[in-house]
């Protein structure tokens, strides 16, 4: 899994390819409360991984953003509508608890291989240079 580091994060994973891109400079009344929702709900994952993080112990970059997204929809969408308002924050904790199982390793230091060009593939033979003439060396 890559290493999740910033608002990028929501773009690419909660929105859907063009969510960002439809909104212009000139923002109208709706655009702009999307958008804000869009922020809000962002600040409220990033609260809830903080916590998840804070009882590992690790630091909040570490819980992986887009699966505590899904995961907290998936909440929101099955079980939250269906229980009784009695049981939200038993299942609260509960969701909490399975986030922590998001939790990624850490970033490595350095590289294990050195970089590399790769070779581009083709269909063709492969030129094999100019044939050495016989006189020469």
């Amino acid at each position: 899994m890559a290493q999740e580091l910033g608002l990028s994060s929501v773009r690419t994973g909660s929105c859907g390819s063009d969510s960002f891109q439809d909104v212009g400079s000139g923002l109208k009344a709706a655009e702009t409360t999307a958008l804000m929702g869009i922020m809000l709900v962002y600040n409220l994952i990033r609260k809830e991984m903080l916590e998840v993080a804070e009882q590992a112990g690790v630091i909040p970059r570490r819980v992986s953003f887009r699966h505590s997204l899904q995961l907290i929809r998936v909440f929101c969408m099955a079980e939250a509508w269906i229980m009784s308002p009695g049981n939200l924050p038993k299942r609260l904790g509960g969701l909490c608890e399975m986030m922590g199982l998001l939790i990624l390793p850490e970033r490595r230091p350095k590289r294990r291989y050195k970089r590399h060009v790769k070779i581009k593939m083709s269909s063709y033979k492969r030129n094999p240079g100019k044939p050495i003439a016989k006189g020469s060396k």
